[in-house]
């Protein structure tokens, strides 16, 4: 007990510099603490799942695209002979198909939601380990639907969902609500809001997605290499094969080609935010370690006296671990309160709700309440234990002893806020650049609305008279768009701009030439038009003259070289199968020509300018499927009159909930993850200069007045207020370039990593770093100097005889 009450007095007399020690340091560990939580989150994605080591999802690797593979479920609808199915594999324990809607609807009374669904069967809850709140998992009645707990709140409010109706839009069939679906205790790839029983509609338009679990102790690599063989798909003339890959791998993969059915990270992400936690960790903990040392040096009397008067090193070693055990646990503290008092700022800037992480929490704390005291402990008491008392008494008032230790840590602190600023500069620099590049293409003013998207649902059981009707609706469209005012172009073709572009390959002429992969869009004249793309060569498209089933192209500028083209009238490039196929054309299926080059395009870019994409091959389509939105550009003035002449075009020709973006909207969101880092960084970054100040407030204010004797001296024998100030400055401003000399190539190295995985890139500008040095050198000039302003303004006298 005695110990404490020395401790706690000791740390109430340099309460000032003990409040700035907790401070900085609880500032680093709540920064910490959320990045590791925030890691912890991206990589333990699925963990809800008990046998996640044993669960696979199917990939689907084609001999037409080379190196190309993507998710894709298991099947065989055109019964080839050749085609075994890896899911009776002895290994397998279980599988199940599943398809992944993410924009139907679903209606409750008045009432209809835009919802994410999934269309199974049972087996999807056996694999999976989604937990059942109420009701069951039982999908085998066509009627059933399951839902989550947040869905069933979001429609019945507090009221039980159980047996309660819902109309689905496939069909306009009603479901009853059979099971409720709870929270997961970690992120998932898969998020939906209903699960529809695969029996509910005989005929789905969107492609399945297989799920496996394998047995235990199997390896899915052996399962792998046994179904290695392709077999043929007769009616696109090339071969297949599907594989198996583990689900805990998918949220960190982008090799694999996705249509938006999985969530997905960003490993980049993951390692930039992990290195800012390890920096801020580093300063606060340097910064810790700098202030204590340095106020250790002003209490040499206080350790010189205790040994004068037989205090055994023990009590003062005790004392001194006491004094850094209640600083850390107090700023500890803090931070914990911090990081759950600022989850809602962390939601909006990372995307997630923090869950404690309490492996790491409890291990920081070890290595804080256990670690840190020892290193701040040991070279003080050491320092003054093995010195003698007089040695002690005369080190109060003197600016040596451990100022080069504090120097280091000092330099240190500034190579790490300079770094991090130029870094920071640098994600700004980058993100600007993306936002503002020419992409070659029209964005302003074009709006996008899924009129038709919700027909993809409707009977197919309707047989031609539901494609009559599907073709008057989209003809009806047209002719308003057309007669409207509101609006410049408009097409019914998809939109260019998409964060994965599928490519597909193509050879020059026919034969044995190399194919090479082609960025592949399709469009007519009115979609060319609306997006002002800038024709170089040949023509555009010719509505009256093409139709879907022509063998015409057009090409951007830089695939003529990239194909060998030299004259675009008279070569032809092939596609390596076709891309199109029909019932109604079998004769012309057994074909695949080269394709009829009719113009050349300026180069654009539809997607992530960091995405290296091969050069664009734009197909002819004039929009005929109907779940292509309706794209028209604004006239000037008329945004507000335009969305709401959508909404009432939407209402009539489908109804239900009305969404719509415009094309630049969905160029920046391309960037979205993008621009979070570069937020992300910036505030961290910040908060590792607030750190800095404030040590830096700390071992100023220790500085001058351990040297107000000095400066009396000097002000009493001439020096006026600017010669205090030069050599008070002077050896921060050495530390300072030092720090600047170091942390510049650093920066670089790391600038360079970063950037070395966009296609396009910004310039690594001299300003970067300067702007960094000066940021720096001007929010630490401007602390020292108004200590040492204060200090020189003091009257000598007075300091002479208080000292």
């Amino acid at each position: 007990m005695k110990n404490l009450r020395l401790a706690i007095r000791s740390l109430l007399h340099f309460r000032l510099y003990s409040a700035v020690n907790v401070l900085g340091l609880a500032l680093s560990l709540a920064c910490v603490i959320v990045i590791a939580r925030y890691v912890h989150n991206e990589t333990t994605v699925d963990r809800f799942n008990s046998r996640l080591d044993r669960i696979y999802v199917t990939t689907q690797e084609s001999t037409n695209r080379t190196g190309e593979i993507k998710f894709s479920g298991i099947f065989n609808r055109n019964r080839e002979t050749t085609f075994v199915d890896l899911r009776k594999a002895p290994a397998v324990e279980r599988s199940t198909n599943f398809i992944y809607y993410d924009d139907q609807e679903m209606q409750s009374g008045e009432n209809r939601y835009t919802i994410r669904s999934i269309v199974t069967d049972t087996s999807f809850l056996k694999i999976l380990d989604y937990p059942i709140l109420a009701g069951s998992g039982d999908l085998s009645a066509p009627d059933n639907i399951l839902i989550t707990e947040a869905f069933a709140r979001k429609v019945f409010g507090e009221s039980d969902p159980l047996g309660k109706q819902l109309t689905y839009n496939v069909q306009g069939k009603t479901v009853t609500v059979t099971g409720v679906i709870g929270p997961i205790r970690t992120k998932s790839t898969l998020t939906f809001d209903v699960i529809v029983p695969m029996s509910h509609i005989r005929m789905w338009s969107q492609v399945e997605e297989t799920l496996v679990l394998l047995h235990p102790n199997q390896d899915y690599r052996a399962v792998n290499e046994k179904y290695s063989g392709f077999f043929e798909m007769k009616i696109w003339d090339y071969s297949i094969r599907y594989q198996l890959f583990p689900l805990r791998k998918v949220y960190l993969d982008h090799t694999i080609l996705d249509y938006g059915i999985f969530q997905h990270g960003k490993r980049s992400s993951i390692a930039v935010l992990s290195l800012v936690g390890l920096l801020i960790g580093l300063v606060g903990v340097f910064n810790f370690i700098n202030i204590y040392t340095a106020v250790i040096l002003r209490r040499g009397r206080e350790f010189g006296m205790k040994k004068v008067f037989g205090a055994p090193g023990g009590q003062v070693f005790l004392q001194l671990l006491i004094e850094n055990l209640l600083m850390i646990a107090l700023a500890l503290l803090i931070a914990l309160a911090l990081t759950e008092l600022l989850n809602p700022v962390v939601r909006n800037l990372l995307g997630f709700d923090q869950m404690p992480f309490r492996q790491f929490d409890a291990l920081l704390a070890f290595g804080l309440l256990i670690g840190l005291p020892l290193v701040t402990t040991f070279f003080p008491f050491v320092h003054y234990n093995y010195a003698a008392p007089v040695k002690s008494l005369q080190s109060v008032g003197k600016t040596g002893g451990r100022s080069s230790a504090r120097r280091l840590f000092l330099t240190f602190q500034y190579i790490l806020t300079i770094g991090m600023i130029a870094v920071s500069l640098l994600f700004l620099k980058q993100l600007h650049f993306m936002l503002h590049a020419d992409l070659g293409f029209s964005t302003a003013g074009i709006i996008k609305v899924p009129i038709l998207k919700n027909i993809d649902s409707f009977d197919h059981n309707g047989g031609a008279d539901r494609w009559r009707e599907i073709s008057k609706k989209e003809e009806t469209i047209r002719q308003r768009l057309a007669a409207s005012p509101l609006f410049i172009e408009y097409s019914m073709g998809g939109s260019p701009v998409h964060p994965k572009l599928n490519t597909s390959n193509f050879r020059l002429g026919e034969g044995d030439n190399e194919l090479k992969p082609l960025t592949m869009l399709a469009g007519d004249e009115k979609w060319l038009k609306l997006f002002g793309l800038e024709l170089t060569q040949g023509r555009f498209f010719n509505d009256e003259q093409e139709n879907f089933y022509t063998y015409h192209l057009m090409l951007t500028e830089s695939a003529l070289p990239y194909m060998g083209i030299t004259d675009i009238r008279t070569d032809r490039i092939q596609p390596e199968s076709r891309w199109w196929w029909s019932y109604d054309r079998k004769e012309e299926m057994k074909t695949n020509p080269a394709y009829e080059i009719v113009g050349v395009v300026r180069d654009f870019y539809p997607s992530h300018l960091g995405i290296q994409t091969p050069p664009i091959v734009i197909m002819f389509d004039n929009g005929g499927y109907y779940s292509n939105p309706v794209l028209a550009k604004v006239a000037p003035g008329k945004r507000q009159e335009a969305i709401e002449f959508m909404r009432r075009l939407h209402e009539e020709m489908t109804g239900g909930e009305f969404t719509y973006t415009f094309i630049e909207d969905d160029v920046k969101a391309l960037y979205a993850e993008d621009r979070k880092v570069a937020t992300v960084y910036g505030i961290f970054t910040g908060i590792a200069i607030a750190i800095s100040v404030l040590g830096l407030f700390s071992l100023s204010l220790f500085d001058i007045q351990q040297r107000r004797r000095e400066i009396a001296i000097r002000k009493v024998n001439g020096a006026t207020t600017g010669n205090v100030l030069g050599l008070l400055l002077k050896r921060y401003l050495y530390l300072l370039l030092i720090a600047f000399v170091i942390a510049v190539p650093l920066a670089w190295f790391a600038i360079q990593r970063y950037l070395e995985n966009f296609a396009r890139k910004t310039a690594v500008s001299w300003w970067i770093f300067a702007v960094a040095l000066l940021v720096t050198a001007g929010v630490s000039l401007l602390t020292l100097i108004r200590q040492t302003r204060k200090a020189a303004s003091a009257d000598p006298a007075r300091v002479i005889r208080s000292e």
